[in-house]
Formats: C-alpha cells, structure tokens, sequence
C-alpha cells in the first residue's frame, strides 16, 4: 500500500506538467493538421447529361452525406460536396440509381441516405390542340357581342405521355364586363383535366394568344388596325415597321364602320432612304368616322437596313434520286453562291444547300438547272453557274460487289423523309 502511494506521489509534479504538455500537443495538432472528425450535410442532387427530349423526376431531390475531415477544414468542405446522377443513354422508363458523390481527397464518405434514388424517366411529346374562347361578365348595356376571334387558333403543348393524355380542355378566358367597345388582347392559355385541375409539366406554345371580340352598339365603335401607307424605293430593305399606337377605337355609323378592316395613313416617302426613319402622319378617316378618345395622328418607325452581297465558295453540289445502278460524274463538283441581302441576314447562311435532282433520268449527259433549299428570308441567291451537266451511266449489276455498290451508295444523297 506504502509502495503504491509512493509510485502515485512520486514526482506528481512532473507527471501533472507531463500531462498537461500531452493536451497541448494533442490541441496543436489538431488544429494545425486537423484531427479527423465527422460531420453531416443534406445536398441537392444534380443531374448530368440529362437529354432534353425527357422529363426526368426524382423521388427524392436531396441526400443527407455523412462524411470524415479534418476539423480545421470541415465547414469549408461541408460546401465543396456535389451529389449528381449521370443520365448519358438514358432511356425511357423508372430506374434505381446510386447517387454519385464528387469530395475533396481530403474527405471520407462514410454513409448517403438514401443510398439509392428512384428515378422517372418519360419522354416529351408535342401535339397540337385547338383553342376555345370562354366569354366571362357582361357587357355594358345595349351592347352585344360578336363573334369572338383568336389567333392563332392552334396551340403546341408538350409534355410526358402521361401529362399529354390527361388533357381534357385546353381555353382562354376574356372577361366583357360592362365593355362597350371591340376587345382586343392576350390571354394566357390554359390546360386543364376533366376536374378542372391544371397540370404539371406542360409547355404551351405559344402561352398566350391574340383575342378579338367584336362589341356591337347602336352607335356602334370598332378597334382597327392602322396600316401605314408607304411609297417609293428604299436604298436596302425594310426590316421592320411599327405603328404606335397600332389599333384604334372608331365610332360612327354602323354602315360605315362594319366593313372596315383597318385604317389607313398618310403616305411616307422613303425613297433613296437607307437607315431607320421615324414620322407623325396623319389618320385617313372616312366621312363620319371619328376616333375614340379623339386622336389625328400616329406615330411611324419603318427600320431600313442597307443591302450587302457575299460570295460564298466552293459550295458542295448533292446529288438527289439517283437510282442504285446508276453512276454519275459532274462538270463541277461545287458552284459559287452570290447572296443579296441585309448585313444581318448574310450571317445566316451556314444551312444553305445546292443540289440536282435526277430522278426518271436515263443515262446520257444532261444539262440540269442548279436548286437551293434552306435559304433565309429576305435574301437572294445566285448560283454561279445555275446549270450544271452531268453524265449518268449505269452499273452492271452481275459486276457489282456489295462493297462496291456501298462504296457508291455512300456518296448519294437520298430524299428526305419527314414523319410528323
């Protein structure tokens, strides 16, 4: 018992400072070179090579990652932690995939919940639907409402098979409370199912359309569109014009105001301009036609850009319907294209083709008038030279090989086929 005392009182001092000295080495370490410790953080899961021609849902849309790190670091790799899903060749159908984790080398993963997430994928399909027109309120007294319009009348909606099917009614609602003129607006599209619930995951294009409802009245007023009125020959070419405001509110009498369509200007003269113009002009008003609220004149933007020419060279020249035991040379494998047009539409000429087409030509030598496809509005192409002549001869069929015939075959371009 003496001895044990002893030993436990021997030299306290130095053991109490040896002790004291162990803590703060430990202390230092660890905060020096960070002492391992764990700690935990919910991540959103991110999805790569997600192709766009899918809908893909996630039962899940967030992992708690419990992970190891050193403890001076641990906030700042608690941020640095990604979780993704890797969807390259996906297809459609439900899957359940691992969580893919992307650390620092200094962290351990050491648990993900879930380990596993439960995965939709559908694909997107587009079809079209008819818009209906769904009149709301009353007008004002004495009015009665025409035959409402809409434009367009068609719509693209797209979504999963699923979404698409429980479509029920697809409409656009205007309110005619206490109107007493034409209506015209946008209304926003809407899809819903047969309880009258909207549904997730639908695109709608275009979301809005243009809504005209005629509003008829003993002193009957119509909203009308003004179309300016433009003469002479600009150095370049209009790329647009704007009117402001665009429509109108006319009041008069009924026989007067119902055939008209649109309003019309004074003329603008734009002869040998070639950059953006604005004027004031006046309204050209029929006899007992006046403006509502009283208006004389509006105000027209035409935007004139000049005309540029590129030549475009040595442009491939296609072949089209050229029968399989046929072989063809040409005079020229490629052709020049000169191109008129604005500056901005001459950047828009990457998709432009030239090509012949051959189809119920015999063999022989032919002079054949170059075509083009895929050519930008607004502008104009010359082909130099616009004909061509090709030589068209035939294969012996006993003398082909299937490798020679797919050597040839690979050069030809077949007819396009477009499935809607």
């Amino acid at each position: 018992m003496i001895s044990l005392r002893r030993f436990a009182t021997h030299n306290l001092f130095l053991k109490i400072f040896s002790l004291v000295l162990a803590i703060l080495v430990w202390a230092y370490v660890s905060f020096v070179f960070g002492a391992k410790v764990t700690n935990s953080s919910v991540v959103q899961i991110q999805m790569q090579n997600a192709p766009p021609q899918y809908q893909i849902s996630l039962e899940q849309e967030e992992v708690e990652i419990t992970f190891e790190a050193p403890s001076n670091t641990i906030d700042a790799h608690s941020k640095n932690i990604s979780v993704y899903l890797d969807f390259t060749d996906i297809q459609s159908g439900s899957y359940t995939m691992k969580p893919i984790v992307d650390t620092p080398s200094e962290v351990s993963i050491l648990r993900i919940d879930p380990p596993f997430i439960e995965v939709t994928v559908e694909e997107i399909i587009t079809k079209d639907f008819p818009v209906k027109i769904i009149l709301t309120g009353n007008l004002q007294s004495g009015n009665i409402s025409g035959e409402p319009t809409l434009s367009p009348e068609v719509v693209h909606i797209s979504g999963t098979e699923s979404a698409m099917n429980a479509i029920h009614s697809v409409f656009v609602e205007v309110d005619i409370s206490n109107a007493s003129t034409d209506i015209l607006s946008h209304a926003k599209v809407k899809a819903l199912d047969n309880t009258n619930q909207s549904i997730p995951g639908l695109t709608i294009e275009p979301e809005s359309v243009q809504i005209s409802v005629p509003v008829l009245n003993t002193d009957i007023s119509k909203v009308l569109p003004i179309v300016p009125t433009i003469q002479g020959n600009p150095q370049g070419t209009i790329t647009e014009i704007q009117v402001e405001p665009y429509v109108v509110t006319v009041s008069g009498d009924i026989n007067i105001i119902e055939p008209l369509q649109s309003l019309q200007t004074q003329p603008i003269d734009i002869n040998g301009i070639n950059q953006t113009i604005s004027q004031q002009v006046d309204i050209l008003l029929p006899q007992g036609v006046v403006v509502v609220p009283d208006r004389k004149s509006v105000l027209v933007t035409i935007a004139i850009e000049p005309m540029n020419s590129i030549v475009l060279e040595d442009v491939q020249i296609s072949i089209l319907n050229l029968p399989f035991d046929f072989n063809y040379s040409l005079e020229f494998p490629s052709l020049h294209l000169k191109v008129f047009g604005p500056a901005s539409k001459l950047t828009q000429l990457d998709s432009i083709e030239a090509f012949i087409d051959v189809k119920d030509f015999e063999t022989g030598s032919h002079s054949v008038q170059i075509q083009l496809r895929n050519v930008p509005q607004g502008v104009v192409v010359q082909t130099i030279p616009e004909k061509v002549i090709i030589e068209l001869f035939s294969i012996e069929s006993e003398s082909l090989s299937l490798l020679h015939l797919l050597s040839i075959q690979k050069h030809r371009v077949l007819p396009m086929v477009i499935c809607l």
